[in-house]
């Protein structure tokens, strides 16, 4: 006689599942559907349209409480549009006070999320990672206390804790290697959107200004600055987001069979000429070493490290070549216009230098959250870094946070590649670090640290890990007791 061996995962492996059971709660849904029907009747008859928008936005409530991972979709689609932003005038800042959206759907989904595990009586994990993220997020919201913006302050802190939520949502929503792959098929196909959204710009752009309410705008626009195409975001950043998604695409062609791999290449090639596009020399320059990073971190391309360093050589040149024949000036020349602008690096080395002289006389704490585009006023809107941003507002105790949290994730994603058995997980996490290598090279000299691209690779690294880590769990389960 066999006996059948049952092996619950979610102990063993310590895997993220959430029972659910909709008899227990049959009564408590009842009584919020005969709720909900009376007011969307009694709706209907004084706003209809109010009414059929509530209504849809409910629905899609209810889906997300039952497949809280297609939120995580939708936070990717959501972070590549960086120029559909709420305007209003800042009652301290000469320059006008813009509100991204992001943070809305991430809030949403976390608070779905959250009460989805209050109903089913599931306890949030507690580790070192968590932790750490709460103490940030504690410590930004403590930093409102002292800021010398308090109205940009409140926006970059709720905007910052929905980049913590993210970074949890990732970790906690994608338990499956076939999770990442799917996420990281669709992240391509979203990549081949904002790229065929760049290309456009550069002949069709404008802007479109729809008023909410008193000062409030909603801003809409295609971008085009300076013979640069951008899409649905400035050129900086596409460049950046794009890179993120080839490195996405290079994970995915592991395992694909020819006629996949050759069009996931064909995709990756127009993701890379629109990172040239740009004009961004900090999205090319990133890329660029990223590649060649990834090159000699990866053991399967190490082996042909010569002819892929002089093959990528030649498709970035040739690439260069028919950029710069689209845009007539040619890339290097239209870009040398940039190095006297108002955004130059020398530009940058002096706003950074009053950041350090108002870190060191506020004795390291930083000017608060949202505290440091006071200073450069009307000059420009932020830092201009990932890095220097987070330091300049948040002290040296956020940024020392922040550090170890960066700090773990990264040694668990060392232990995956070093220690994980399937050689596929193992060369999409190379792919992920090699795309927090363009992150943190680029970041140096732009974005700030509300940056949700960022932070949804730092996410999508640490689901690797812990995928890893419970599959190495699993292949040390004894088939006889299960233990």
């Amino acid at each position: 006689m066999h006996k059948i061996l049952r092996i619950d995962l979610s102990k063993v492996a310590g895997l993220h599942v959430i029972p659910y059971s909709f008899h227990k709660h049959f009564y408590f849904f009842i009584i919020i559907s005969t709720i909900f029907i009376i007011f969307i009747g009694i709706g209907s008859v004084y706003y209809p349209v109010g009414a059929l928008v509530l209504s849809l936005f409910l629905i899609f409530l209810v889906i997300l409480y039952f497949k809280p991972i297609i939120g995580l979709y939708l936070l990717i689609l959501i972070m590549t549009i960086r120029t559909i932003n709420i305007i209003m005038d800042s009652p301290i800042r000469h320059l006008n006070e813009v509100i991204n959206l992001f943070f809305i759907p991430a809030t949403i989904l976390f608070s779905i999320f959250v009460f989805r595990r209050i109903i089913v009586k599931e306890k949030l994990s507690k580790n070192e990672l968590n932790t750490l993220m709460i103490l940030l997020g504690g410590w930004v919201f403590i930093s409102l206390f002292w800021t010398i913006d308090i109205y940009h302050g409140v926006y970059v802190s709720v905007s910052f804790l929905s980049c913590i939520f993210t970074l949890y949502l990732f970790q906690s929503l994608l338990t499956s290697k076939t999770q990442i792959k799917n996420i990281l098929n669709f992240s391509l196909f979203v990549g081949l959107i904002v790229a065929a959204l760049t290309t456009v710009s550069y002949w069709y752009h404008g802007s479109k200004e729809i008023k909410l309410f008193d000062d409030a705008v909603l801003s809409i626009v295609l971008n085009y600055e300076s013979n640069r195409p951008g899409g649905l975001s400035p050129a900086n950043h596409t460049s950046n987001i794009l890179n993120n998604f080839i490195f996405m695409g290079i994970a995915l062609l592991y395992r694909a069979n020819l006629k996949r791999r050759a069009l996931i290449s064909l995709i990756i090639l127009f993701l890379l000429f629109n990172v040239f596009f740009t004009g961004s020399k900090g999205g090319v320059g990133s890329l660029i070493i990223g590649l060649f990073f990834l090159i000699f971190l990866a053991t399967p391309l190490r082996k042909k490290a010569f002819s892929l360093m002089v093959l990528t050589s030649f498709i970035l040149f040739i690439t260069l070549i028919i950029v710069s024949f689209i845009s007539g000036k040619g890339f290097l020349q239209a870009r040398a216009t940039a190095v006297g602008g108002a955004f130059s690096l020398k530009t940058r080395l002096e706003w950074w230098g009053k950041g350090f002289e108002h870190l060191w006389g506020s004795g390291g704490l930083g000017l608060g959250v949202g505290g440091f585009p006071k200073i450069i006023d009307p000059e420009a809107p932020g830092a201009h870094s990932f890095f220097f941003s987070l330091l300049f507002d948040l002290g040296v105790i956020g940024a020392a946070i922040f550090g170890c949290i960066f700090l773990k994730i990264l040694l668990l994603a060392k232990s995956t590649v070093l220690k994980s058995k399937d050689r596929e997980l193992s060369f999409i996490a190379m792919c992920l670090i090699s795309a927090l290598v363009v992150c943190f090279i680029h970041g140096l000299v732009d974005m700030d640290y509300i940056y949700q691209p960022f932070w949804v690779v730092l996410g999508l690294l640490l689901s690797i890990s812990n995928i890893s880590k419970s599959e190495s769990s699993t292949s040390h389960i004894d088939l006889k007791t299960g233990l």
